[in-house]
C-alpha cells in the first residue's frame, strides 16, 4: 500500500468511517471513497451566489460512496447526522451552525452507505448569528460536513472526504 493510500485510510480512520474498503487493497476502488459537495440554492431551488439581505440560503450537501462495498460512517459526537456551518469570507470562525442551540440527549447513530449510493443532507440559512441577530451585507462562506465539528483553519480541523470545500455567497 502507498504511502499517499495510507495516509488517505488514517484520515477515514479519524473522520469516524467504521469500515475502511480500499485500505486494503481488496475492492479495487482507486481515489477518494467519498465524494462530498454542497450546493447552494435560493427557494425554487436555483443555484446562486448573490443573495438579498433576508433572503433564506438553501444548503444541500450531497456524499457519494464510489466504492462496491457498504460502509458505516460514525458523525463526530453530535445531536445532528451532519452540520452547516457559515464564516465571513477568510475566517476560521463561524457565526452560525445549523446544530448551535439543539438540546437531545441520544447521539446520532451510524450512517450507513450502500455500494456507490449517494446520501443527501439539507439546511437553510436565514442570514443570522448564532444568537438570532441578522448578519451584514458581505462575502461569507458556507461549509457542509459529516465528519468534523470545526471549520476548516479552526484549531483541530483536519480535511475530510466527508466534507465539502468552502462555498462563497455574497449577501447584498
Amino acid at each position: 500500500m502507498s504511502l499517499l493510500r495510507l495516509g488517505f485510510c488514517a484520515s477515514l480512520a479519524l473522520a469516524g468511517v467504521l469500515a475502511l474498503p480500499g485500505c486494503d487493497g481488496s475492492d479495487g476502488t482507486t481515489g477518494p471513497t467519498f465524494v462530498t459537495e454542497l450546493a447552494i440554492q435560493d427557494a425554487a431551488g436555483m443555484s446562486k451566489q448573490d443573495f438579498a439581505r433576508g433572503e433564506t440560503v438553501f444548503l444541500v450537501m450531497t456524499v457519494r460512496n464510489r466504492s462496491n462495498q457498504t460502509i458505516e460512517v460514525q458523525p463526530p459526537a453530535s445531536c445532528a447526522d451532519h452540520e452547516f456551518m457559515v464564516a465571513p469570507m477568510r475566517s476560521s470562525d463561524p457565526l452560525w451552525r445549523a446544530s448551535f442551540g439543539i438540546f437531545c440527549i441520544l447521539q446520532v447513530q451510524s450512517i450507513t452507505f450502500a455500494p456507490l449510493e449517494t446520501k443527501t443532507f439539507r439546511g437553510q440559512w436565514n442570514q443570522v448569528d448564532n444568537s438570532q441577530q441578522p448578519v451584514p451585507a458581505g462575502s461569507y462562506e458556507i461549509f457542509g460536513t459529516l465528519a468534523d465539528n470545526f471549520f476548516p483553519g479552526q484549531q483541530g480541523s483536519k480535511p475530510s472526504q466527508l466534507s465539502s470545500t468552502l462555498k462563497l455567497i455574497n449577501i447584498n
